[in-house]
Order: structure tokens, then sequence, then C-alpha cells
């Protein structure tokens, strides 16, 4: 093989390392050490070929000036313009197994639903451009949502103006409304973006009154005081309690913009607050008859009740849920 074909060869394989680096980097995702090596080699490669092509090129560009001169205009028209398409028409392939940074199908239904404009300042530090992408991806698929970036070591005059201290943290802001979101789950900030462009609250209400779990409570078991974690000043006691907790419950509810309330249904008395939905979750004791009428009537106007009870416990809404 001609010794100046074999330079030409290593100086295009050079230059496919460098276009491989490029693309890498624009469209696929968790792929920076491929691509950085692959940016490195390209260099060295094209940089040796340039080398070994020196005498060449020297009597290349000086016998075809013009030739060479259209041909490296050319080369930077296509750079640039496929420059300008990546900008104007992204688009990323996610290879992960498991489509790990990608949206689900209900996140993007939610983005598409959104009719009030949300506006995300993200708040982050060099280490976190999985996440930058991540809101980017995010703004990508709702023309209601916007997105800035600011690092608060670089800008912490806009840090203090948002009232934000730590880095990772996003501002959300619609109408007037704020909230943060601390956490790069891609559940928590549809939750919140959700929760911020809706103006409205709706009441999840649940009854209470005959040893329900408590939606206020983060108690979830029995346990013994002066265990590992459990040491309230109160010795070695068995603490049993009446009624476990169900505040994560209430949390998520409330991360997704439902007010949570407690009800508890006096004879003869229905509910003070229009509810969207009312929960009957595991009641301990049999409800009242005024009471088991009122929820049947309830359901008979065409209102939504959720039923979790538990096994083998009676508790009077038997007929009820026959019906």
């Amino acid at each position: 093989m001609d010794q100046s074909f074999r330079n030409l060869l290593i100086l295009i394989l050079g230059i496919t390392f460098l276009i491989l680096s490029v693309v890498m980097d624009a469209i696929l995702v968790d792929t920076l050490v491929i691509a950085n090596t692959l940016l490195v080699a390209g260099l060295l490669v094209t940089i040796t070929g340039i080398y070994l092509l020196r005498a060449e090129l020297n009597l290349f560009f000086k016998k075809q000036r013009g030739e060479a001169l259209a041909w490296s205009l050319g080369m930077v028209g296509i750079v640039v313009a496929v420059c300008y398409l990546s900008i104007k028409y992204p688009f990323r392939i996610d290879m992960t197994e498991g489509d790990l940074y990608s949206l689900s199908a209900e996140t993007i239904d939610m983005l598409e639903s959104i009719e009030t404009p949300v506006h995300i300042s993200f708040f982050h530090d060099p280490m976190m451009r999985d996440t930058v992408e991540f809101y980017q991806l995010i703004a990508s698929k709702s023309d209601q949502v916007t997105v800035e970036f600011h690092d608060p070591m670089l800008n912490p005059s806009i840090a203090r103006m948002k009232g934000i201290e730590f880095a990772g943290t996003a501002l959300l802001e619609s109408e007037g409304r704020q909230l943060q979101v601390n956490t790069p789950h891609e559940s928590d900030i549809a939750n919140g973006i959700l929760k911020i462009s809706r103006g409205i609250q709706q009441t999840i209400c649940f009854l209470d009154g005959h040893g329900e779990p408590d939606p206020f409570s983060l108690e979830q078991h029995d346990h013994i005081e002066g265990d590992s974690g459990h040491d309230h000043g109160l010795g070695t006691q068995y603490v049993l309690h009446e009624r476990h907790g169900m505040a994560k419950l209430r949390n998520s509810l409330e991360s997704m913009n439902y007010v949570v309330s407690k009800v508890t249904l006096a004879q003869g008395r229905g509910l003070e607050e229009d509810c969207a939905v009312f929960i009957v979750a595991g009641p301990q004791t049999p409800l009242m008859q005024s009471e088991v009428r009122w929820i049947d009537q309830y359901i008979r106007d065409g209102n939504n009740v959720l039923f979790m009870l538990d096994p083998f416990v009676t508790t009077g809404l038997e007929p009820v849920i026959e019906q």
C-alpha cells in the first residue's frame, strides 16, 4: 500500500473519531467517558495524520488554492448547518436498560396537558449534568414549561433572591405560586409541576372515629422503646399504637396538589366540605347505622367513595359493598 494513501487513511480515521465523539455527546446519554475518549483519540490520530501528510498537504495547498478554499468553506458550512439543526431540532437516544434517562408515558401525558405556564429555575453544581439534561428534556415536551439554570456558587445573589440554599434545588413558579423540589426523581419533579400548574385544590376526605389509620401520623408499627432508633425516654417498654399512620400516603396526595382532611360523621350529619373522594380506610369498630345509611346515600348521589377494609373485621358496611 502506498505510504501517502496509508497516511490519508490515518487522517480520515482521526476525523471519524472526532465526528463520533460529537455525535455521541449530542444525542446519546450516559456516554461522557466514551465521548471524551473518542475526542482525545481523534485529536491524536488527526494530528498524527496531518503530520505524516505535511508534504502532500503543503503541495496540495500550493497548487490548488482555490479548490482548497472551497473545500474548507464547504466543510465549515456543513459543521455550522449540523450545529444549527441540532439546536433547532434536538433529539436524543436513550440506550440504557430500562430507559433510565427517558420520561415515562404518564409524565409526557401530564406535560402535554398543562394549560398554564410553569417556569423552572434549577440551581446545580457541575456534577449534576444528568439532572440538568433531565430538566431540559422536560421542557422540550411542553411549550408551557420553561427552564433556566444557575450555579449558586457562581450566582449567589440570584440564589438568595429566590430563597435557594443548596445546589440540586428547583424552584417551580406558575401564576404567582411557588414550589421547591429538592430531589432529582422524575415522580417528584412531575408531581411538583402538576401541583404548581393547578390553581384549584381538591380535597381527599378520610373517615375518622373508628380506629382508622391516621393520615397525619408517621407511626407505622409497634416497637420496644430503648431499641436502636426508638428511645423516647420511656425506658424499655413495649409501645402498642392503637392507630398506625398513613402520613406517606398523605404526603403523596399533597405532592399531587390534593388537600387531605379527616372527617367524623356524627349522627344525622354529613360532610361539611366538598370531597373529591371519600376514603374509608381500615375501620376497626363497626360504624353506626346512621353513618352506613349516609355513606350509602352518598354513593347513590354519584359521589366517589374508596373502601380499604381489613379482612375479618366487621364494619357494618358489608350490605353497602355487596350492592
